[in-house]
């Protein structure tokens, strides 16, 4: 739904983003500005591949629809080998874009452990092949996709809050006046640390795909 629109791949958020070290080629470019995660998977479809042309093509364009036809046209394409990369493809860009905003990741971070998924009834491969309205939408058992794009994004969210809690995991209660001399190795009285623990919710998260509704 649009409470979750920033989900989407066609949501416009500009970030730099590094093609992953499996993608890249001598003659393209490692890191490009991208406005979309769709341009920035598309880039690396066609890095991938080895598509220098429709990799320029690619960067110049600012249009996700222009991009995913731009990306269809990448040649050639190896089937077997986009499919060994693509979810590892997916879970890059996803990473990248969310960690690049305070308030993306925020957003992210906010579903707890709720599931994530692309309810889009045309699309079988990065969306759950269903729609919104469909009443197996919350048992994934039932769904007739693949869920990529969800799946990315949970596992995003999963890496996202491994760094935050590393962040916060030792906690300095230090009461001292602001004049005393710290100097490291030594003991601080009063000093504590101890893991922060979360609690997170259940249930179903899902966000409606554009009209187009095809896969990549």
């Amino acid at each position: 739904t649009d409470r979750f629109c920033e989900f989407s791949n066609f949501y416009w958020h500009d970030f730099e983003f590094t093609l992953p070290e499996f993608a890249r080629r001598q003659g393209f470019d490692s890191v490009v500005r991208c406005e979309t995660s769709e341009k920035a998977i598309m880039l690396t479809k066609a890095a991938l591949m080895g598509d220098l042309n429709t990799f320029i093509e690619i960067k110049a364009s600012h249009d996700p629809s222009s991009t995913k036809a731009l990306g269809r046209r990448v040649k050639p394409f190896d089937a077997r080998l986009w499919d060994d990369r693509v979810q590892e493809v997916a879970f890059q860009v996803v990473l990248q874009k969310f960690a690049s905003s305070e308030l993306l990741k925020e957003k992210l971070l906010s579903t707890g452990d709720k599931i994530i998924a692309e309810a889009a009834p045309n699309d079988r491969i990065w969306g759950i092949g269903m729609d919104c309205s469909d009443p197996r939408l919350q048992d994934p058992a039932q769904w007739q996709g693949q869920n990529i794009l969800g799946s990315a994004l949970m596992r995003a969210r999963t890496d996202l809050r491994s760094r935050a809690d590393a962040k916060a995991s030792v906690v300095i209660d230090l009461d001292a006046d602001e004049d005393t001399e710290v100097k490291p190795g030594d003991q601080l009285e009063g000093a504590t640390s101890r893991p922060l623990g979360r609690r997170w919710g259940g249930g179903a998260v899902t966000l409606t795909k554009r009209s187009d509704g095809k896969s990549q």
